[in-house]
């Protein structure tokens, strides 16, 4: 039986005069532990590359990063706001939107959550700490593998038909988070101060972002069976 390939976007810095994509091992490290064969994917020149490229893959990986241009969702930017590269912002929603139209499955961590959604359409909030009156903190020192809170999971929800429960212990790297969900989103997961953990696709398509991130906890339950459906998905 044929694995399937998933496309994984890497983040992009230029630095002492040279561009660099650069990838966490731990994401490649669970796609090929459930089963499937990730390829790294970057920048193309002309808009038909990307049709081109995402027709090579069955699935597609946004992993995290910086933050988004936030002109992309029509506000101004935050003073806590930290642009990723122009270069990423463009292969990241390319890439998104491929996918879209190829439907393929797509699962978005971190920063990746937030692409889906600004993707179609939707707001973030540009700094929890700032703008929200919470006790959680959503950017932990502690280990990336250590879990710091809870996230309270929808029972009707895909998320919940893949982990079979209604909250689950997550670690937390981010500052930003979904405020307002796209088009054909709906919310699926979020921490005890309303934060919005999860977004998906309001139909049958897997599309699915959440805000913490899996690939560091594969040897905490629950964790793993993400990228295991993710991968089975691919394979249709």
């Amino acid at each position: 039986m044929k694995k399937p390939i998933i496309g994984i976007t890497p983040d992009f810095e230029t630095k002492d005069n040279r561009d660099r994509y650069y990838l966490n091992n731990a994401y490649s490290r669970a796609i090929l532990q459930a089963g499937g064969i990730p390829l790294i994917l970057t920048q193309q020149t002309q808009p038909e590359d990307y049709r081109e490229a995402v027709s090579l893959i069955d699935g597609l990986l946004l992993t995290g990063g910086n933050d988004h241009n936030p002109s992309i969702y029509q506000e101004e930017k935050h003073e806590k706001t930290q642009v990723m590269h122009e270069i990423r912002q463009d292969y990241e929603l390319n890439y998104f939107r491929e996918a879209l139209q190829k439907k393929i499955p797509v699962l978005g961590i971190c920063l990746g959550c937030q692409t889906i959604n600004v993707g179609l359409g939707g707001r973030l909030i540009q700094d929890i700490p700032s703008q929200v009156e919470s006790t959680i903190i959503h950017s932990q020192k502690e280990t990336r593998n250590t879990l710091t809170h809870k996230v309270f999971i929808d029972k009707p929800s895909r998320l919940y038909q893949i982990l079979g429960k209604d909250e689950i212990q997550t670690n937390s790297f981010h500052h930003q988070a979904v405020r307002q969900p796209g088009k054909g989103l709906v919310i699926s997961a979020k921490a005890e101060d309303g934060v919005i953990e999860s977004v998906e696709a309001d139909d049958n398509r897997f599309i699915l972002g959440i805000q913490w991130h899996p690939e560091e906890l594969q040897e905490h339950e629950g964790h793993s069976l993400l990228f295991r459906a993710f991968v089975r998905e691919a394979g249709k």
